[in-house]
């Protein structure tokens, strides 16, 4: 956290399948997200954002049964959020803010009745918010380039 750190993330650091937490916010990793953030299956904290990650949200974070927070915002993603993320029984707070991230948003995230923090402010999302958005907790942030109608 905070340390300005530089380079691609060295991986091999998620060789240990163990981790609950993981705090690299506000650094400057660079290249592809790595995938293997997403077969953590004690991940329960993720604080990826502000870096500089390319590359896609991974689909198998929707399988991490622990998996509370998953903050990806102010890095370089692209595509858009799997839908198989709005599968997730424990989220409460996912933020995607200022990437560049696009398409119809999946409807299953605003069903997602643990959800108390969505961030999706700064991308590029289009469709429109479903009645099921009332099904959130008690916070949803959403102001995009193109606002969803």
């Amino acid at each position: 956290t905070n340390n300005l750190l530089e380079s691609p993330f060295p991986e091999s650091i998620l060789d240990n399948r163990l981790m609950g937490t993981i705090f690299i916010e506000r650094n400057k990793f660079t290249g592809p997200f790595p995938p293997k953030f997403a077969i953590q299956p004690d991940l329960q904290l993720l604080l990826a954002y502000e870096n500089e990650f390319t590359g896609t949200i991974d689909p198998r974070f929707g399988d991490l049964a622990r998996l509370q927070a998953l903050e990806l915002g102010t890095n370089k993603l692209t595509g858009t959020v799997p839908a198989k993320i709005g599968s997730s029984t424990s989220l409460e707070n996912f933020n995607v803010d200022y990437n560049d991230l696009g398409g119809k948003f999946p409807e299953a995230i605003f069903g997602m009745t643990m959800l108390k923090q969505l961030n999706l402010t700064g991308n590029d999302f289009t469709g429109s918010i479903p009645p099921t958005v009332g099904n959130l907790g008690s916070a949803f942030v959403s102001r995009q380039k193109k606002y969803l109608n």
